[in-house]
């Protein structure tokens, strides 16, 4: 980690990335998960494994962190650029690109990702996916599941155990067969919603990375401003 102790001064008493600094994995590099990435990276957070199979498109531009240079471009290899193009220390970064489904991940792939992560943001725009990892995910791991509609958002946070992980499956997998198709999660969403969303999601790896109290569940819709949580 670098030396400068004056890069990271505006936020020590936040997070201090030259003492904690987790392996995130970022399961979805679209609406949520690119702006995640710039986040993080800005945090100074230098380990990422990267999951997405789609390209960059045109119409990607006005709710996500992807910028016109990327368009055509894998959203893995933008979202990287991204975090490369925002980190304060981009010469200590070390990105892992997977630019497949997770179902379609090699098994001993999907092991590495395992073995290595610290942090597991599920942001992709199928419920069935994020499941599929979530189920894989040993004990006590972070575990961050944002979902966004257009101007609203539901937030997934948890320290993976027995209690909080029946609690978190009850409530965010309550979907009978069919029901929870392609397109559920964050299709129809708007750029500052979902900087916001990431914003949350980011916070909320804070808390349980400093062992401090976080709901289980966030609910926001931004037109009122309601907000409901869960804990």
């Amino acid at each position: 980690m670098s030396s400068d102790v004056t890069l990271f001064r505006r936020q020590r008493n936040v997070l201090d990335p030259t003492k904690i600094n987790p392996h995130c994995t970022i399961l979805g590099c679209g609406s949520l998960g690119s702006w995640t990435a710039m986040i993080l990276a800005k945090l100074g957070i230098i380990n990422f494994t990267l999951i997405d199979f789609d390209t960059v498109g045109a119409d990607n531009l006005a709710n996500q962190a992807f910028r016109v240079g990327d368009i055509s471009e894998s959203k893995v290899s933008a979202t990287a650029c991204i975090i490369q193009d925002n980190s304060p220390i981009a010469e200590e970064l070390h990105i892992i690109q997977i630019d497949n489904k997770i179902d379609d991940i090699k098994t001993p792939v999907l092991s590495d990702v395992i073995n290595t992560t610290d942090v597991y943001f599920l942001m992709t725009d199928n419920i069935q996916s994020r499941e599929t990892l979530y189920d894989q995910i040993p004990k006590d791991k972070i575990v961050i599941d944002a979902r966004t509609g257009s101007e609203s958002f539901t937030l997934f946070t948890l320290k993976k155990n027995g209690k909080t992980d029946e609690q978190y499956k009850d409530i965010a997998y309550c979907f009978q067969d069919g029901e929870a198709e392609e397109g559920d999660c964050s299709v129809q969403s708007v750029g500052y919603s979902c900087a916001a969303v990431a914003s949350m999601a980011v916070n909320g790896m804070i808390r349980h990375l400093r062992e401090e109290p976080f709901p289980l569940r966030t609910v926001m819709e931004f037109p009122t401003l309601w907000l409901d949580t869960l804990k």
